[in-house]
């Protein structure tokens, strides 16, 4: 490309702004920037591969970088400068072996202790914005009542079963863009990724 002042191409030499002495450059990939740093000419941008590079700029600028690395360029007897940029280094992967993992959600197994958790028992909330006034729950879950603000709250809830029973009801606010998520029994029973305001 070759970038001019009507493109709005913009380097800074010496210290100030200029538009009319912008440099032209002919790389085969893309540049992100050009300044002026005395008689230097810093450049930045990215290839994927070895490539030439043209430079079409004052004479004030004799000497050139790219990426932070001199360049290494000569000047014609047309006064452009030219030479190569080197592209990324080949990398060679480490291979991983012996992978190990943990349970990101061990609070839903059955066995785990949450004997040290809070107590949702209370059956008001000073929550002025109620989601939900006439719920019929026994208790009120609204996770700022218990101290918890933001982030993901988990609830752990026991029951003992009689056989005869055939559902579970539930309603849950997560806010505008919130998800909830269900397990019983330790099976994910039900995930709704879909705003909570749409339940």
């Amino acid at each position: 490309m070759f970038p001019d002042s009507c493109q709005g191409y913009r380097h800074q030499l010496q210290g100030e702004s200029y538009y009319s002495k912008s440099p032209g450059l002919n790389p085969r990939y893309l540049v992100r920037s050009a300044y002026g740093n005395g008689s230097t000419l810093d450049l930045s941008g990215d290839t994927n591969s070895t490539t030439s590079l043209e430079i079409h700029t004052a004479e004030a600028f004799t000497s050139f970088t790219w990426n932070d690395s001199p360049l290494s360029v000569n000047q014609g007897a047309d006064g452009i400068w030219r030479g190569e940029i080197k592209g990324p280094p080949t990398l060679s992967p480490s291979q991983i072996t012996n992978w190990t993992y943990a349970d990101s959600l061990p609070e839903v197994a059955p066995d785990y202790d949450d004997s040290t958790w809070v107590v949702a028992n209370r059956t008001f909330t000073v929550n002025p914005n109620i989601v939900y006034p006439d719920y019929t729950g026994l208790y009120n879950l609204y996770m700022q009542d218990y101290g918890f603000f933001v982030g993901s709250l988990l609830f752990r809830g026991h029951f003992m079963g009689t056989g005869n029973e055939t559902g579970i009801d539930l309603s849950l606010s997560a806010g505008t863009n919130g998800a909830g998520a269900v397990w019983v029994s330790v099976d994910l029973d039900t995930a709704d990724h879909r705003s909570m305001d749409s339940i």
